[in-house]
């Protein structure tokens, strides 16, 4: 059996708040196998965002060790940040309102050397291509497109670096409905097409119950609950977990009366 992708072990997290401690992630252990489509839920301050802030390599985690292919993470290692991509929550503050669409999608190719130079507008177009989005946004700018639009950009740029993973910080919390459901629909297909693997930071169940294999339930900085997405909306184990899901707003008489 092959070794996982990512393997998260003890790993603690503690900040200095005056003259206090507080601790974020409290010694959280998992595994993500490649392929895998991974959500991590609770509510806010739960830690879910410092878990991701950890594997990114954005934070060093005070105990324990988070390994990517068996090898530590460190944010300076070029080679390894490239293989583990974020989309933000809001693309209108991750996407620079002066660059073009070119622009912003040509910087992680010349950063990474993902092409020859010769190579980089079709590789561009490609991209756009990956997100349902033609070249004739190319000249376009952040500002004139749609929440829907922007996000397929920054999900274009996240697949620029030719990643293995990809991280999405409440990927279809600034959307509509309509448009969160196409976007889901996007993510995965392109997860099929690319053999990519997907981690998903939310406090939204109805996206994880349409987009993830397993979840993972934080509440202060521990994991509360671990399983395949379907046990865990079916059978919950902890009672904070059935609360998550009792919050869960519906339509029919018939959802409410599924709920745990």
């Amino acid at each position: 059996m092959s070794e996982p992708l990512l393997k998260i072990q003890n790993v603690k997290k503690i900040f200095k708040v005056g003259f206090s401690n507080v601790i974020a992630v409290n010694d959280v252990s998992f595994n993500i196998e490649k392929h895998d489509s991974v959500s991590i839920v609770g509510e806010s301050g739960s830690g879910k965002t410092t878990l991701a802030n950890l594997i990114l390599g954005i934070e060093e985690p005070t105990a324990g060790t988070i390994l990517y292919n068996d090898k530590k993470i460190n944010f300076n290692d070029k080679g390894l940040r490239k293989k583990i991509q974020f989309v933000q929550q809001n693309p209108l503050s991750s996407l620079n309102p002066k660059k073009t669409i070119y622009q912003t999608l040509e910087l992680p190719l010349k950063i990474h050397n993902i092409c020859p130079r010769e190579d980089v507008k079709s590789k561009i177009i490609e991209l756009l291509r990956y997100v349902d989005l033609d070249q004739s946004y190319l000249e376009r700018h952040p500002y004139s497109l749609s929440g829907g639009q922007r996000q397929r950009i920054s999900v274009a740029r996240a697949l620029a670096c030719e990643p293995e993973i990809i991280i999405f910080d409440e990927p279809t919390s600034a959307l509509d409905v309509l448009i969160q459901l196409k976007i889901l629909n996007l993510l995965a297909e392109i997860k099929e097409k690319l053999n990519l693997t997907y981690i998903f930071i939310t406090h939204d169940l109805a996206v994880v119950r349409n987009i993830s294999d397993k979840t993972i339930v934080m509440n202060k900085g521990n994991i509360v609950e671990m399983n395949d997405t379907q046990k865990v909306f079916e059978s919950p184990k902890q009672e904070y977990t059935k609360e998550l899901i009792r919050s869960i707003p519906t339509i029919t008489d018939e959802e409410e009366a599924a709920k745990p």
